[in-house]
């Protein structure tokens, strides 16, 4: 099967990032995002009908997922690796190994200039290998 265009692995990833799952249709690459289980009390009905329909032909959608914390864990500790040594690296591993490490590391980075960037651009690299990788696993 084909790779995924550089637009709609931009949107997965945007979709992604925000903790939205998408159901990607194999052929028509119609794209359908949905909240996780804990959003989805506020839905009125149109995610629930779309999610019905996505069941239907289940065969027909890949589910793109936001990863696991493992994984997310292991996203922010390759990026402190690509912070060069001194007291913002420093701030980022002290930040990993404390109680609620994606909460104290998201306020080190908010808090350190253009890392932020940095960080935000490294995230969505780190996404769109990700969407790309599931897509080629699951695609065939």
């Amino acid at each position: 099967m084909e790779m995924l265009s550089p637009e709609i692995v931009k949107e997965i990833v945007s979709d992604l990032e925000c903790g939205l799952r998408v159901y990607l249709h194999r052929k028509t690459l119609e794209r359908l995002s949905v909240p996780t289980e804990e959003l989805m009390a506020f839905d009125d009905g149109t995610v629930a009908e779309e999610l019905k329909r996505v069941q239907r032909q289940k065969k027909q959608f890949i589910l793109f997922e936001p990863m696991s914390s493992r994984d997310a864990f292991q996203m922010m500790e390759a990026f402190m690796e690509t912070v060069p040594p001194g007291r913002i690296r420093g701030q980022l591993a002290d930040a990993l190994e404390q109680r609620k490490p994606f909460a104290r590391f998201r306020e080190v980075v908010d808090n350190a200039g253009s890392l932020r960037e940095r960080w935000f651009e490294f995230r969505r690299e780190q996404y769109t290998e990700y969407v790309k990788e599931h897509w080629t696993n699951t695609s065939k």
